[in-house]
């Protein structure tokens, strides 16, 4: 008896052959089955894919694509989520232009705004850009405080020590309880966090790398807490050293490096950049080697643990 795919066994059948390895005669009364088929072939059970009163999605899953269709599968039109934090992103200093503008002599152009936003995005989440805030106490000021109404402000710039380094002092005159200042972290050790009430406000430092990897080691984990992901933290994994490295000790660092997976086994391949601000090099990598900052070297072969970045899938070789 012919059957479409996906329709119920005829009663008393206990197979199905592939119409591939099947030949109808001319005269359609007959059918060769051109390939053996066991009980049971081709054939899915009731209640193959799950049991009654199991659980089919679990609380802190992504609702992506798979898990919609699930979804669909049992007609669940509805279903409780976490909502997305209302999210603000600040730059600061005299320095800094829009990317359209025209650098003169002592000025660059506002890399790190689009970069957090692009890695906000990467967590689903479209935040309110402020635009660039001088180097005003109140011009700061006010912009701060538009962005503390929202749930999370994060700042670029102006969390070091220097003359216009206005950050901290700006965050504690609004209220805001400081937690910590800086963290013995390389690059980033200007990181600043805080809160007010329900608010949380990071103010990053203004070299981009150092944005960069203090927004995956400290913003992403909050606000993936704050969105009810199980795991909010970036992956990490355990591979084999391709070069030596060195590194004065005091810091742990996440350095620049390529991961690749092959013959059951991670290598790690650190790359050679120039420092905090060298955004080319570091666009080259996929991943973050760490390194202990117990230790002043690493040898080639050592198996090290590296922090693969959110977008290692399109960023492989």
């Amino acid at each position: 008896m012919p059957i479409t795919t996906g329709t119920p066994v005829p009663v008393g059948a206990d197979a199905v052959q592939m119409l591939e390895y099947a030949q109808l005669s001319m005269d359609a009364r007959r059918v060769t089955i051109r390939r053996a088929v066991e009980p049971g072939g081709n054939v899915v059970p009731r209640g193959a894919e799950a049991s009654a009163g199991e659980t089919i999605l679990e609380a802190g899953r992504t609702l992506g694509p798979a898990e919609i269709a699930v979804l669909a599968t049992f007609g669940c039109t509805e279903v409780s989520v976490w909502r997305r934090p209302r999210v603000a992103v600040l730059a600061t200093g005299d320095e800094l232009i829009e990317v359209e503008g025209t650098p003169r002599s002592g000025t660059i152009r506002n890399s790190n705004a689009y970069s957090l936003t692009a890695q906000l995005r990467c967590l689903g989440i479209e935040p309110d850009y402020l635009g660039i805030a001088r180097d005003d106490t109140d011009e700061l000021r006010r912009r701060v405080a538009e962005g503390l109404e929202r749930e999370v402000l994060i700042s670029s710039g102006g969390a070091s020590v220097g003359q216009y380094d206005f950050i901290k002092t700006i965050f504690e005159e609004l209220q805001v309880k400081i937690l910590f200042s800086k963290v013995a972290m390389k690059p980033g050790k200007p990181t600043v966090f805080g809160r007010k009430g329900d608010t949380l406000a990071f103010g990053l430092p203004g070299n981009p790398v150092s944005s960069f990897v203090s927004f995956e080691n400290f913003v992403r984990p909050a606000l993936g807490r704050m969105c009810g992901f199980e795991t909010p933290e970036l992956m990490h994994i355990a591979g084999e050293l391709t070069r030596a490295m060195k590194q004065i000790p005091g810091r742990t660092a996440f350095l620049p490096a390529v991961a690749t997976w092959g013959d059951g086994n991670w290598s790690i391949d650190p790359l050679p950049w120039k420092g905090s601000s060298d955004i080319i090099g570091f666009s080259r990598s996929n991943a973050l080697v760490i390194f202990p900052g117990t230790r002043d070297s690493m040898a080639r072969g050592d198996r090290v643990e590296a922090m693969l970045l959110p977008d290692f899938f399109m960023r492989s070789r």
